[in-house]
């Protein structure tokens, strides 16, 4: 019955017949309402598997990926400067991470951040990226300094951020 009434319809949409009855005419209109419901379900089930969802594991490796190459990058900037034995020389590292919500968990937060720019101490932002951000140079330690705190900007919109602070020898 629908289907023969769908196909009347699209044959002649400007004059196909209808069902003679009341009951067949509601049962045609129930019909397409339960097969109009099945394809919205469909649709939504199919909308939600190309969803581009990480899993976990993956997120974490992005996450380690960063920190590695963030430590490098400081480590690679920390090199003896008479600034350095006042702990007043200045490293910056810029990066970028294509998932928000990746950085969210390197900085420790459950969601992806919502601030542009935050400070962390030195103890906070070793938390985050491990305690391999150690140098030898000259007979000494390099290293982040306490007294300084580390600025983190964000940009959500490219995905781009910036570590910055100073280091100097270990205290």
């Amino acid at each position: 019955m629908a289907q023969t009434l769908k196909q009347a319809i699209l044959d002649d949409p400007e004059d196909f017949e209808l069902p003679s009855s009341e009951t067949n005419l509601r049962e045609a209109f129930v019909n397409m309402a339960q097969h109009m419901a099945a394809l919205e379900e469909q649709l939504k089930e199919a909308e939600e598997a190309n969803q581009p969802v990480e899993k976990s594991e993956e997120l974490e490796a992005l996450v380690a990926k960063i920190q590695k190459a963030a430590i490098s990058g400081i480590r690679k900037q920390m090199s003896w400067r008479l600034t350095a034995k006042e702990g007043r020389a200045k490293w910056s590292y810029d990066g970028v991470c294509s998932d928000s919500s990746a950085f969210g968990l390197l900085m420790g937060l459950d969601n992806p951040p919502t601030w542009k720019m935050k400070k962390y101490t030195k103890d906070e932002f070793v938390t985050f990226l491990g305690d391999h951000h150690r140098r030898s140079a000259r007979y000494d330690t390099l290293s982040i300094v306490d007294k300084s705190n580390v600025n983190i900007r964000w940009n959500e919109a490219t995905g781009e951020f910036k570590f910055s602070g100073s280091y100097g020898t270990a205290w």
